[in-house]
């Protein structure tokens, strides 16, 4: 394998797997042979969009102005589809909308058009918070603006995303409002979007072992983690002894009230987890997503672990074809 086909996404299923069996030192081995093995790339700039075989790769600008990739995944049919916007996982520091080309195929075959996105990832030193929500959402205004050229219903927009990416989906969802906001605060470019949170609105999030809480994945992160680093606070860019506040406000189960219950939410998980607590997570966020009112279903996948969304929804014994008939369920019931 070499760099020009190595994903970042495949890069980290490549190293946990390896870690997993003969520890840290063996596994960076594995992960850094094809990068420096690999020959220069040539330098080039991406067309802002291309097209091939119901396949579309567009670029969107952020609230704050920065490029999103993104890759669409186009239902078949002449009438207006319902559209999930994927964003994808990875610690908020690895993948890429190529960890979607096993879903997108298979719901735009279902009839559902898929917007996978690139948003920007955090490094250490550098957190991306909060400009890849802000990424996020610039997808949601792009899907609602870009109906008719998509062939998109603007009023049945979904997300689904999975762990860093299910966190970004929810926050996106349920706080458009405080998102925009700090974005015209903080940047000037931000006037180029609309300011209004009704032209951010989806009607449901789709979440598979996501973090919702990120105080709580901060004392996770430092008690248990399985894979080196603590990646909540490389995404925040500050630990939460520093700044708190900023962890709640960056957090989705913060905006659980009868404000926002419109939105409707599939909380998916297993019960085998090791890097994101499932009791402190997915079944605290939905166990308060009811409370407060919104419509939520929750799957849990006995023996399932995290990070699985990469499997094919068609792949015999996989945890994504275990789970795909019950998320076209509700993705029927509410779209």
């Amino acid at each position: 394998m070499t760099i020009t086909n190595l994903t970042a996404g495949h890069l980290f299923m490549q190293c946990r797997s390896a870690m997993r069996k003969n520890g840290l030192g063996f596994a960076l081995s594995i992960a850094l042979a094809p990068i420096l093995a690999a020959p220069a790339l040539p330098a080039h700039a991406a067309p802002r969009t291309a097209a091939t075989a119901g396949i579309i790769r567009t670029t969107i600008s952020s609230l704050d102005g920065h490029d999103v990739p993104a890759t669409i995944y186009k239902a078949p049919g002449g009438k207006p589809a319902p559209v999930l916007i994927a964003v994808h996982g990875g610690g908020w520091r690895v993948g890429d909308a190529g960890m979607y080309k096993e879903w997108g195929p298979f719901l735009a075959a279902k009839g559902y058009t898929v917007v996978a996105i690139d948003y920007r990832l955090a490094k250490p030193g550098a957190g991306s918070w909060p400009g890849a929500a802000y990424d996020v959402l610039a997808a949601i205004a792009h899907v609602r603006s870009h109906a008719k050229e998509l062939g998109i219903d603007p009023d049945r927009i979904a997300m689904i995303g999975d762990s860093a990416g299910a966190h970004l989906s929810a926050l996106a969802a349920l706080n458009p409002e405080g998102l925009l906001e700090k974005a015209a605060k903080d940047e000037a470019k931000f006037a180029s979007h609309s300011a209004r949170p009704e032209d951010y609105k989806v009607r449901a999030v789709v979440g598979l072992y996501g973090v919702y809480d990120l105080a709580a994945q901060w004392t996770t992160d430092n008690a248990t983690r399985v894979l080196p680093g603590r990646i909540s606070e490389i995404f925040m860019g500050r630990s939460v002894l520093d700044d708190r506040m900023a962890y709640i406000e960056a957090s989705p189960i913060s905006y659980l009230d009868s404000r926002h219950r419109s939105v409707a939410f599939l909380i998916v998980y297993g019960d085998r987890d090791d890097v994101v607590d499932p009791e402190r997570q997915s079944r605290a966020f939905a166990a308060v997503a009811r409370m407060a009112g919104n419509y939520t279903r929750s799957i849990v996948l006995p023996g399932a672990g995290h990070y699985w969304l990469t499997e094919s929804p068609t792949a015999e014994h996989s945890w994504s074809a275990e789970a795909a008939p019950r998320i076209l369920d509700f993705l029927s019931d509410i779209l």
